[in-house]
């Protein structure tokens, strides 16, 4: 039986849910191989090499043993190495711990914004955007994408990633993470689903007002969510 892997404290920057990717100028990224850096691997390289803490230090301060600082960090090396030498881009994804991986995912800012004076979320959203909101539909990174794409919306701070796998001209697996609001990630989530499995044609075909229909609809102050996830399909 394998053993469950102990929670892991991560304190550097990139702890907050979603991705981030960095790669060499001059190159798209959908034209680039991702090499993928787990989170943990991230903070080890924080710790050691950043701050110059020795490895049983960092063990204390993860909760994990020197050796298993040992063996993300040289993983770390090595990746961060490959990346630079083989012109390569560098995807760091976060790495929850198996308790936050059964938790229902929620979003901060939605579950606040609830809280709010006014009506309900219900009466603003359909069922269909409130059941994506609170069970988000493949969630999370792929090791193996070969499509790995970013979009912004900088009215409302959102920021989101799609891991996109195409085998055959078709897509045949996609996650996201994302940082925004909940009609942001309802319509990230609904994306992945009218995405998984298409052919490239039939994803050029979706469009905003294809997302937000599949959800029943959206308040017109949200659309710029759905054109979010559309555009970062484009």
């Amino acid at each position: 039986m394998t053993r469950p892997q102990k929670p892991r404290n991560c304190s550097c920057p990139h702890r907050s849910g979603y991705a981030a990717v960095f790669k060499p100028a001059g190159t798209p990224l959908k034209d680039m191989a991702v090499i993928q850096l787990g989170h943990d691997e991230l903070e080890t390289l924080h710790l050691c090499d950043g701050e110059g803490k020795t490895q049983e230090q960092a063990g204390k301060l993860m909760g994990i043993s020197r050796g298993t600082v040992q063996r993300l960090l040289a993983s770390a090396r090595q990746k961060v190495a490959q990346a630079l030498v083989g012109q390569r881009a560098l995807g760091i994804s976060a790495n929850p711990s198996p308790e936050e991986k059964a938790k229902p995912a929620r979003h901060a800012s939605f579950n606040e914004h609830a809280h709010r004076e006014g009506p309900p979320m219900s009466e603003l959203y359909s069922e269909k955007v409130m059941d994506h909101v609170h069970n988000p539909r493949n969630v999370g990174s792929l090791e193996d994408a070969n499509v790995v794409v970013q979009a912004g919306d900088p009215n409302c701070g959102d920021a989101l990633v799609f891991f996109i796998k195409i085998a055959d001209e078709r897509v045949s697996d996609i996650k996201f993470l994302i940082k925004g609001c909940g009609a942001a990630i309802a319509t990230s989530s609904m994306a992945t689903e009218l995405v998984m499995g298409a052919t490239l044609e039939e994803v050029m075909a979706i469009d905003d007002l294809k997302i937000a229909a599949a959800l029943d609809g959206l308040p017109e102050g949200k659309m710029h969510c759905s054109n979010m996830a559309a555009s970062a399909l484009h």
